[in-house]
């Protein structure tokens, strides 16, 4: 069985507001605002503390006078490069492939939860209207009767476009797509027990999946599970678990049907409306960030999120959500089920 473990950085693009380029500069523009430092090596990983005991154990930005501080060499948090740089698809016809008929983010009372009501039926009516298509192909697959079994499988998730133009038969289990082998996301080495799939949390540094209503959400350290059906009759119990940093958010309009307009996705969840902190330590520095809008900085009016409380002190400035040393974010769940497909070729 030939194994293809080259593949791209992980990038699952779901989105009914498409943007164009999304899917490109993965590892040099991840879509999660300024400030990283891409040169440094400190802290690469994300059970990594983000402080170091050379450091000040704490700094206080008040006023905005953001300038009069130098921020130390190496504070400032990774992102952790997923290891699969490059994926060619081998020459072979493509393999076995499901698609996605139902997608919905779990209704929890923390992380974005909340956000479950208001943006699930428009993501499912995208998906219905075939207007938010992704196909997840199966490589190395030794069989697809039975009860499936194999220890050595290669998933590829593809952004895709309905092959004959009618999304009444999309779902019907012979449905036809073209793929757009761009947006390949891989995940190899994946084993599938009596059905049972689990791609644990730490096999790839993080996915992106676009919302309706949210925008782009960067999916930190994801887990990937789902059940594979008897002779291949369709995915049940599909679940990506995962944090999204709050400066992801923090770049995202408000695009819902409440709140201030003029806020971002990150004031509407941590301050105007729900009130709900980070719940993920994702830099891993033992200190779960909060934030307020409540600067005398910013005019309440413009519902940005102005003072951000850290591990290295208090910053009290408009864009502190982008600071270096601000990562820490919201738990998210995402549940989905696919049936058989097929995969028509690459999108011409």
């Amino acid at each position: 069985m030939i194994s293809h473990r080259s593949g791209v950085r992980v990038w699952v693009h779901l989105g009914l507001l498409v943007l164009v380029g999304l899917w490109g500069g993965c590892k040099d523009d991840p879509g999660i605002g300024s400030g990283l430092d891409a040169s440094s090596n400190h802290n690469t990983g994300l059970d990594a503390s983000l402080h170091d005991a050379a450091q000040p154990d704490a700094a206080v930005v008040n006023d905005g006078a953001v300038d009069a501080w130098v921020r130390p060499p190496g504070d400032a948090y990774v992102l952790p490069v997923n290891p699969h740089d490059a994926f060619v698809h081998p020459a072979a016809p493509f393999g076995p492939a499901m698609v996605i008929n139902t997608l919905a983010i779990q209704n929890a009372a923390g992380g974005l939860g909340p956000f479950a009501g208001v943006v699930n039926p428009d993501m499912q009516t995208a998906i219905d209207m075939g207007a938010l298509l992704l196909v997840v192909e199966f490589l190395d697959l030794a069989s697809t009767t039975g009860v499936i079994n194999d220890p050595d499988v290669t998933l590829v998730m593809y952004r895709a476009t309905d092959a004959d133009g009618n999304p009444a038969n999309n779902f019907s289990g012979t449905g036809q797509f073209w793929v757009d082998v761009d947006t390949a996301t891989v995940i190899p080495g994946a084993s599938i027990v009596n059905g049972g799939l689990l791609v644990p949390a730490g096999t790839f540094g993080y996915l992106a999946v676009d919302i309706p209503g949210l925008g782009e959400l960067v999916i930190m350290d994801p887990e990937l599970s789902m059940s594979v059906a008897n002779d291949f009759a369709n995915i049940t119990n599909g679940e990506i678990l995962g944090a999204v940093p709050s400066r992801t958010l923090d770049l995202l309009p408000n695009e819902t049907t409440f709140g201030n307009p003029n806020g971002s996705v990150l004031d509407l969840l941590a301050a105007s409306i729900f009130g709900l902190q980070p719940d993920v330590d994702v830099d891993g520095d033992g200190q779960l960030e909060t934030y307020e809008d409540q600067s005398p900085n910013s005019p309440a009016l413009d519902e940005s999120i102005s003072i951000c409380y850290d591990y290295f002190g208090v910053f009290d400035d408009d864009g502190c959500p982008q600071y270096p040393e601000i990562w820490d974010g919201y738990s998210i769940g995402l549940d989905f089920t696919a049936v058989p497909c097929i995969i028509v070729g690459a999108m011409p």
